[in-house]
């Protein structure tokens, strides 16, 4: 323990002698954001948000695609990750596209794996989850406390369409669900009152995110390498989560070993 105290001693004071920002005087607490959420979505902007979101998801299917093992009764939430880079060109190319199309780059690889799953599974109507920072007001943005949401980003895809019109379509419904993202992704399971079917996660069964890091983000944080062994729980069949850390892009592929073997993630 003694050590322990030690090194976070000597951690402070290096934290203190790069001249860490001092954070503004918080205007809110997170128990303000909690009643105001409480207050706020209620009557008509919580029916507008609900028939919005019900409009959006109305007939939604599971995803049909391929699996290595039969779907368990229920998941046992075990996981593994693959770790992956994208190479500095390809990744250029990327940024240079999503700016030829007005869109942004999560727009771009959003929609990349709309076409991959496409491709895999055969359906032109595909859901994915993507989480929300929900820190869209500028009382919050300093604020500490858990505010991210969940959305799901419904998506049509035309065959006759080339890629560039899917993504200038894709933004716009970024833009919509981006919206209509107060209202707590719980809450509308609930609403939908869908059919239970507890083998896989409601509404969609693969998440994408992507992160953006500053430089300094990395003074501070280091990464702790655990082995492949290491236990990394997959709450959905997929999770896609890439980063834009520099020039170059990375990403890991979180799986579900109860449905995929590693060869096939």
């Amino acid at each position: 323990m003694d050590i322990f105290l030690k090194e976070l001693d000597i951690s402070y004071l290096s934290f203190k002698a790069n001249k860490a920002p001092i954070l503004n005087e918080l205007t809110i607490q997170y128990k303000d954001f909690a009643y105001w959420q409480k207050q706020f979505l209620t009557g008509d902007i919580l029916e507008e948000q609900l028939n919005y979101w019900h409009n959006k998801l109305m007939g939604v299917e599971p995803l049909a695609l391929p699996t290595d093992y039969p779907r368990p009764a229920k998941p046992d939430y075990k996981g593994r990750d693959i770790t992956f880079e994208i190479n500095i060109d390809t990744s250029r190319k990327l940024r240079d596209f999503a700016k030829s199309t007005g869109s942004t780059l999560y727009g771009v690889l959003l929609g990349g794996l709309y076409v991959l799953l496409n491709k895999y599974t055969g359906q032109e109507d595909i859901v994915i989850g993507t989480p929300i920072a929900n820190r869209h007001y500028t009382q919050l943005e300093n604020l500490i406390g858990f505010f991210v949401n969940t959305l799901a980003i419904r998506k049509q895809i035309p065959l006759n369409n080339t890629f560039r019109e899917l993504i200038l379509s894709l933004q716009n419904d970024l833009v919509e669900a981006q919206t209509h993202q107060d209202i707590p992704f719980e809450k509308l399971v609930e609403s939908l009152k869908l059919e239970k079917d507890q083998s896989r996660h409601p509404i969609f069964q693969i998440m994408f995110s992507l992160q953006t890091f500053g430089k300094q983000h990395f003074q501070y944080l280091k990464p702790v390498d655990l082995g492949e062994d290491k236990y990394s729980p997959a709450q959905f069949d997929i999770s896609l989560i890439l980063s834009e850390n520099g020039d170059q892009l990375q990403g890991i592929l979180n799986y579900a070993t109860s449905l995929f073997n590693t060869s096939t993630a």
